[in-house]
């Protein structure tokens, strides 16, 4: 996200698209976010920054049993995944009427 710098908005609306489909809502990620999230130049900035860093730490992760050599390739084939991942709680939370009746359906 450091890289990208997507416009998050304050609500998951700004992200999520808010789609009704045989009577149930649907909260995808917005296109333009997923294209942001998965952008091939964000992508190569985001290895190449995290890359120094850890370069600049690796005798200390060496020493990790857990560290791996491509663990940021593969934290970064994740993001969009875990992105929408992340959003899974919101989602169940603006599909289910509140308390006061009010919903994201009205």
């Amino acid at each position: 996200m450091e890289v990208a710098h997507p416009d998050l908005g304050k609500t998951l609306t700004a992200v999520l698209n808010i789609l009704h489909e045989d009577g149930k809502i649907h909260l995808p990620i917005k296109d333009l976010l997923k294209k942001e999230l998965m952008s091939p130049a964000h992508r190569t900035t985001a290895i190449t920054r995290s890359n120094l860093l850890i370069n600049s730490i690796k005798h200390f992760l060496s020493a990790l049993s857990g560290f791996m050599e491509n663990w940021v390739k593969e934290v970064l084939d994740q993001i969009e995944l875990s992105f929408d991942s992340a959003c899974d709680r919101w989602r169940e939370l603006y599909a289910r009427p509140s308390v006061s009746g009010n919903s994201i359906t009205k």
